[in-house]
């Protein structure tokens, strides 16, 4: 997609609002009847669709692609704040420590229920101490992050104006408002997420019969903990769950962030430096610019050499993609296809070099490239001539 493109699918959303709220305002509804005129109201409109522009640019050049964001997984309880490898007893500590020993739940028709007791009841004949199964379904856009056309239909009841002056009294009452810059970090409607990697034939769906034949329960435990578990998925679906419950795969915090329904981006999450930094900013700071090489300490995220060799055949094959077909490749062709593939969707790998100062761009190009280079070749040896003649120069394509 280009860059025009987003521009257009962006000032479409907004233009949407506009119509909105000039409606309303003329017709004098709820919130609008105090407001100042539609034009006014949208004086700083050109502005914020360009922050929002400059946000998609971001995960459009730096996001993952489709194959590995098809194979990575949402864990389920670590985004409640339930952690990996929970037990009952830790779930039951949590629940009693949020809402106090003595809460209850009242209600008007049945008696009043202990928090504490609602809790044990829950995880009643259920071994306290074992971790329970994880839960997992795909990776998604999250409640906190759905798309710009649900940011729109959320400010129905309040216009650019009013949003954007309550955001900059906020900021210039804590000393951190710049006249005339939109402060990312009010305005960011991007959302952070636990995922894992999976490979599409270690889950199984969550019921009894898998409960009983991969985590050996008996029939009666399983009964019960598909009761628990379906419970604390709360209308989630689908639900999956390990068939190898004991090899808990690596987390990876992941970004997320929507367009419209057809547009959906995910990109790893930066450990040393904001990502609004990025793409809130004409120049990096020295100290930024140094930030950003840290992020080549991150390993690689995703240790399977037959994903990447399917995730590469994947992208070779997509319609628009001219070239023979990828099985009469060379073997030397197919390597250095997925050496790039494992490459550009290393964590921080592009956007090092691509928000680096004008000074630095290219030598951390180069730092970037031998460093993953590097691991890539560590990791799959099957892989070291395609990573050798990358790491001397002569491969002649850095695509």
């Amino acid at each position: 997609m280009t860059i025009n493109h987003i521009e257009t699918l962006v000032r479409g959303v907004f233009d949407k609002m506009e119509t909105y709220c000039a409606g309303s305002a003329k017709k004098n509804i709820g919130d609008y009847s105090d407001q100042l005129s539609a034009n006014d109201s949208f004086k700083d409109k050109n502005k914020i669709i360009d922050f929002y522009c400059s946000i998609f640019r971001y995960y459009e050049q730096n996001g993952l692609s489709k194959s590995v964001v098809d194979r990575l997984y949402t864990v389920y309880g670590t985004n409640f704040g339930y952690g990996y490898g929970i037990t009952p007893n830790k779930i039951i500590s949590l629940g009693i420590g949020q809402h106090g020993s003595d809460a209850k739940i009242v209600g008007d028709e049945l008696p009043d229920i202990s928090i504490k007791k609602l809790f044990e009841s829950l995880f009643k004949g259920v071994a306290k101490n074992e971790p329970l199964p994880e839960i997992f379904r795909p990776l998604q856009l999250t409640t906190d992050c759905e798309t710009l056309d649900y940011a729109f239909n959320t400010v129905k009841r309040a216009s650019i104006n009013e949003l954007y002056q309550k955001k900059r009294a906020a900021m210039i009452n804590s000393n951190s408002w710049d006249d005339g810059e939109i402060n990312s970090a009010h305005y960011s409607i991007t959302a952070s997420q636990h995922a894992a990697f999976i490979e599409d034939g270690d889950l199984c769906p969550l019921n009894t019969k898998n409960l009983m034949k991969y985590h050996k329960y008996s029939q009666q435990d399983a009964k019960k903990m598909y009761s628990v578990l379906t419970f604390l998925a709360d209308g989630v679906k689908p639900v999956k769950i390990l068939k190898r419950p004991k090899q808990l795969p690596p987390l990876q915090k992941i970004l997320s962030l929507g367009l419209d329904s057809d547009h959906k981006y995910y990109a790893w999450e930066l450990e040393h430096i904001e990502e609004w930094a990025l793409y809130n900013k004409e120049h990096l700071s020295e100290d930024e610019n140094e930030l950003l090489l840290k992020e080549l300490d991150a390993p690689l995220p995703i240790k399977s050499y037959s994903f990447w060799l399917q995730a590469t055949k994947e992208w070779y094959e997509e319609p628009h993609r001219d070239g023979c077909e990828w099985s009469l490749l060379a073997t030397q062709t197919k390597h250095r296809h997925i050496v790039n593939m494992i490459r550009h969707n290393a964590v921080g790998y592009c956007q090092i070099w691509r928000y680096a100062s004008d000074m630095n761009r290219s030598c951390y190009h180069e730092k970037a490239k031998t460093t993953i280079l590097t691991k890539i070749l560590k990791e799959f040896p099957v892989l070291a001539s395609a990573c050798l003649a990358q790491l001397s120069g002569n491969n002649g394509r850095d695509d």
